[in-house]
Formats: structure tokens, sequence, C-alpha cells
């Protein structure tokens, strides 16, 4: 489809979810020729819809496995195994209905199916190694300058201090995290800058990168993440998958915007894209933002109302 309108031509992609949108260069900027939307594979994102008997016959299941720690694996199982509404299969119709069929394609999108970062699924494990060597070197960095005053100066400190007022700072979750990180060392380990080279290869040069040349694209647009969910303090957090992981792990710009709510909880819409790319990125969530006036002050409820 081919369509003018108000958007700079763009392309829009995501990962996770079943949305991979991307848009064609820009003809001139606030305009959108003839911009280019590609679905992401549904396959990779049929999780949200699939029951955890048929999720484990499907090709993303093990590299999903590997890629989720452990105990957020086994929440995830439990998740599918269980009955109820899927959130994400509301929030593909909510955000993909602005996209494909709403406010983007009547301002000139053109969809083409698919456009898939293959890297995504391999960035996991070296993710996690720089997430657990920066935590310890940055938050020691940080309480290392607030003062003698402060009870803690290190995050052995704040272990420590932890496990003294266990049943106060911790009555329903340990700090496994923390204690990974402080089993790292120093940022000038070879494990850490193995990874760290790693990650930006697969998120940036085979990941981002790759798919904009490949298809000629300036932006990537998706659902943020879920809903944003309710306290559970049996469970956890409930995050179910979302698009910021490329971005953030390359260090490209990443804008998120309001998409609309289910069930009064906030859902959000993400344009990325690649390094250096906020001029076209704040064209396109500009005039995104205006199209659709989505955004409600927070009203700082107890909960959510299941019945809306």
């Amino acid at each position: 489809m081919r369509l003018t309108g108000k958007f700079p031509r763009c392309v829009v992609a995501a990962a996770v979810f079943a949305l991979l949108a991307a848009v064609a260069k820009p003809v001139k900027a606030g305009g959108v020729g003839a911009d280019t939307i590609a679905l992401f594979p549904k396959e990779t994102g049929e999780f949200a819809y699939a029951d955890l008997k048929k999720a484990r016959t499907m090709k993303w299941f093990p590299a999903l496995q590997e890629q989720m720690l452990p105990e957020r694996f086994r929440q995830f199982e439990k998740f599918l195994a269980s009955a109820g509404v899927d959130p994400n299969t509301q929030v593909d119709e909510l955000v993909w209905g602005l996209v494909a069929d709403g406010v983007m394609k009547k301002q000139g999108a053109t969809l083409v199916d698919p456009a898939k970062i293959d890297s995504i699924t391999k960035i996991g494990e070296n993710e996690l190694t720089v997430l657990l060597y920066e935590l310890k070197a940055d938050l020691n960095a940080y309480l290392a300058r607030i003062g003698p005053g402060a009870a803690v100066h290190t995050l052995g400190d704040v272990i420590e201090f932890n496990d003294r007022h266990r049943e106060k700072e911790m009555p329903y979750f340990g700090q496994d995290m923390f204690l990974k990180a402080q089993a790292k060392g120093p940022l000038t380990e070879k494990e850490y800058l193995n990874a760290l080279e790693k990650s930006r290869q697969l998120a940036a040069k085979e990941g981002i990168d790759a798919v904009i040349d490949q298809l000629k694209l300036d932006a990537f647009v998706a659902p943020t993440a879920g809903p944003a969910w309710i306290t559970d303090l049996v469970n956890g957090d409930n995050s179910v998958g979302g698009s910021s992981t490329a971005a953030a792990v390359a260090g490209y710009p990443h804008i998120t915007l309001p998409a609309g709510f289910i069930f009064g909880l906030p859902v959000g819409i993400s344009f990325f894209g690649r390094a250096w790319s906020e001029p076209t990125l704040i064209k396109i969530a500009y005039a995104f933002e205006q199209a659709t006036k989505t955004r409600r002050p927070p009203r700082f409820l107890p909960t959510t109302d299941l019945k809306t």
C-alpha cells in the first residue's frame, strides 16, 4: 500500500512479539510517501497464543530457554500451563491495530513480511555476563562516592546488610543477581571484554544494522512489552517478552510512547534504530504521538480493575 500522510517515511521492526515493522527511506521530513512495515515472523512470537504443550514443539522454544534465567523460564512455563487470557494477545491486537490497520497505515505505511533479527536469540548469555560485571563495577563506583556516613560502600557491603536484615529487606525475594555479580572480577577481565564485544556484534552489526541495510529501513516499531504487571509476591515479575533488548545491548536510541491500555494497565509502543538515528526517531514518534493522543495522566491506583 502506498499512501500519503504526516509520518516521515521510515521502517519499523520488533522482536519476541508477533510484530516487526520497518519503514523505507524518507522522501522529505514530515511526510510518509510509501513506508514499509514488515511483520515479524509469526512463529517467533507465537508463544503469545500457545499453551505449554504446543510451545515445547516450536522452534523458538529451546532458544528462549537458553536465553532466559532458569527461574524466569520456570515462571514462563507455569504461565503457559495456566488457564486464562494471555495479555500479549491483547498487546499484539492493540499495537498492531495502530501500526497496520490504524494510524500508521492510514498515514502511508506499506507492510512487508518478514523482517527478522536472527541474532537476537543469541544475545542472552553474553548480555547477562556483561550485566553482572557492570552491575558490580558501577554500583561500587557509585557507593564509593556517597560519603563516610553511609552504611554501605560496596556491593559486598550491600549483600552483607541484606543478610543481616533479611526479615525486613528480603521477606519475599533473595539477592541472586547481587551474589552472581559479586563473584565477577574487574572490567579488564577477558570474560567481560569478550562478552561485551560479542553482545555488540550480535545486537548492532549482525542485528539492527544488518536488517536496516538489507531492507533499507530507517527505524523499527514494536510493542515495548506486555502491560505493566501487577505486583506478585509469590511468583515475582510477570514479564513475558519485549522489544528493548537489541537497542539496549547495541547502545542504540529507543523511544517509547503510550499505545493504549489493557484492563487499565499501560502498554507502550517503541521506535528504535541504528546509531545516531535520533532525529528520524523523534520525527516518527512525535508524528505518532500527535496522531493518537493516547497518554493519560497516571492515577496511582492500588490495583487494577479486571472488569474494565
